[in-house]
């Protein structure tokens, strides 16, 4: 039994720094997902109050929509927070990018909410006018992702086996 206690209690500290990436994905979908939304809401909002997001009703401020945003991003965070746990390591930011890209324009579509809009229409009336907004709340997410993966979950068994010293003794 005392031979697998080393086996058991790294893998134990392998599933809580997974769940910490997990974690920590989940609350940067949330922030850039959010900030996103505000970023690229606030000009028509100011512009137009007649405008509505994700099929509430007309007339509704900023200030009016900034709650259900944030409400719409924690739902969302949550719900993907097992795929980012089950996903492996080189593989979460493709993921987090595609769920980002695809709430994206599912909000877009829901604002659209005419029957007749076309695929293409949606992401060029939508979506590309904000694509400043959009490389600047995702790309940094993606590569803090990329980082904190690479520190949580590297194998620090072969990176102490591997080591030399300055002296030369392993």
């Amino acid at each position: 039994m005392s031979k697998w206690i080393p086996t058991l209690r790294r893998m134990g500290l392998w599933f809580l720094r997974k769940t910490a990436l997990a974690l920590l994905t989940s609350l940067l979908f949330l922030l850039s997902f959010t900030l996103f939304q505000y970023a690229s809401w606030w000009p028509m909002l100011m512009e137009d109050d007649s405008l509505h997001w994700g099929g509430y009703f007309q007339g509704h401020t900023f200030t009016e929509l900034a709650l259900p945003m944030l409400e719409f991003s924690v739902l969302l965070a949550c719900v993907f927070c097992p795929l980012f746990l089950l996903m492996p390591r080189p593989l979460l930011p493709p993921l987090f990018a595609g769920l980002w890209l695809w709430q994206t324009y599912d909000t877009a579509f829901m604002t659209a909410t005419a029957s007749t809009w076309q695929p293409h229409e949606i992401i060029w009336t939508f979506i590309l006018p904000h694509s400043h907004w959009l490389l600047l709340t995702l790309v940094p997410p993606l590569l803090l992702i990329r980082h904190l993966g690479r520190r949580l979950l590297a194998d620090t068994q072969a990176t102490r086996a591997g080591a030399i010293t300055l002296d030369g003794r392993r």
